[in-house]
């Protein structure tokens, strides 16, 4: 039986093969057994939610219906837009799913998101974040002036946004910066970040993915050495290896393979020993309230959950859109580092996969740039 809720308007970073299964022969502690149960639960949540989605988006008034999906009591809510519930009964809408009935569709907000970014800097705005579960915009700024709140409603026309007042926008968390390991960019203001998962460029030559803003914030160019472990790894390539801006912040850095000498190869695993199946970011599985792991460099291994799946932010007073946010607090030289998820794989075993790095953040929150605009932005492929 469906469960049917109403939603009232309210204002608020040596290559393994293999993939991860849940059955682990170490001994594993009861915190970590709990987590394990949390995570496969999801998983096959997220795999019902995938069904879903395939079944369901090509249906012509789709976009008008759904109000995305969010994880609550660990079983996932699909929103219905309330007026157009006539229609949404044609939906195969299964019957585990908990249903509510909302105002706004996931494309009527995004379509705020994108036209709240073109006055970003105007109105003092840090960052734009989509809440499924509150159904609405949560809209961040620095100088909460009256006048610019009250013009922020009107462009955005929703009777239920949020505009919070915080006393500084984003800061690029960099001290300038490996999977989970520190770079040290060899510049003129040399910066550390960290590395965030193992890729090839399009000519099959390995490197390690981490945060655009890293070259950039180091004045680093075509050429500048990079450093793991006081050893020279790698090198930065030309512009089109590094963006910061549009939706993606990274970096590809190609490894060393000398002639004479060592040569560096990228591997699959973290430093706490942990290991990953592949970097892909499937929009099915990109929830609201799914449970996430950060692996940076200064602040170790880290856990939280995602808590917009579409937010627009300002970085150090670049505009970003697409990224994904979450409740995880990370630190400088955290930069760069690998966000994962646990993807089901059926038989009772699920896949460990990187969505995303780091690209910056504050006391609350932490912003990352998915998988997809970096292998598409960069012209990368998994290693």
């Amino acid at each position: 039986m469906k469960k049917i809720l109403i939603l009232f308007n309210i204002c608020i970073t040596i290559l393994t093969m293999f993939s991860i299964s849940f059955i682990s022969v170490k001994a594993i502690n009861q915190n970590e057994q709990n987590e394990i149960e949390h995570a496969m639960q999801q998983t096959r949540e997220l795999a019902k939610l995938d069904d879903f989605l395939n079944s369901n988006k090509q249906h012509r008034d789709f976009d008008v219906l759904y109000g995305g999906a969010f994880f609550e009591n660990n079983e996932i809510t699909i929103n219905v837009v309330t007026e157009k519930f006539n229609i949404a009964s044609k939906l195969n809408l299964i019957d585990d799913f908990n249903i509510r009935f909302v105002k706004y569709s996931l494309g009527d907000l995004n379509l705020v998101i994108d036209v709240l970014k073109d006055y970003m800097n105007e109105f003092s705005i840090s960052s734009i974040s989509r809440s499924e579960s509150l159904n609405t915009i949560i809209v961040k700024v620095t100088n909460n002036y009256p006048e610019n709140e009250k013009a922020i409603k009107e462009i955005a026309q929703l009777s239920n946004i949020i505009i919070i007042d915080e006393q500084s926008e984003f800061e690029t968390l960099v001290k300038y910066v490996i999977n989970g390991k520190e770079l040290t960019f060899k510049s003129s203001t040399p910066g550390k970040c960290t590395s965030g998962f193992a890729a090839k460029d399009s000519q099959g030559r390995p490197g390690v993915v981490t945060a655009g803003h890293c070259v950039s914030g180091s004045n680093s160019s075509n050429g500048t050495n990079v450093e793991y472990d006081g050893y020279h790894v790698g090198d930065v390539g030309g512009t089109s290896t590094w963006k910061f801006s549009g939706s993606t912040d990274a970096a590809f850095i190609r490894l060393r393979n000398p002639l004479f000498g060592t040569q560096w190869l990228p591997t699959r695993m973290f430093m706490n020993g942990d290991t990953y199946h592949a970097a892909s970011a499937p929009s099915s599985y990109l929830v609201q309230g799914t449970s996430v792991w950060m692996y940076g460099s200064q602040s170790g291994k880290l856990n939280g959950v995602i808590t917009s799946t579409y937010a627009t932010v300002n970085v150090s007073g670049v505009i970003l859109t697409n990224t994904i946010l979450t409740d995880i607090v990370a630190i400088r030289g955290d930069s760069g580092a690998a966000l994962t998820f646990w993807m089901y794989a059926g038989s009772a075993t699920a896949h460990h996969i990187v969505m995303g790095v780091l690209s910056g953040g504050n006391d609350t929150i932490t912003v990352y740039t998915t998988v997809n605009h970096i292998f598409s932005d960069l012209n990368l492929t998994n290693y």
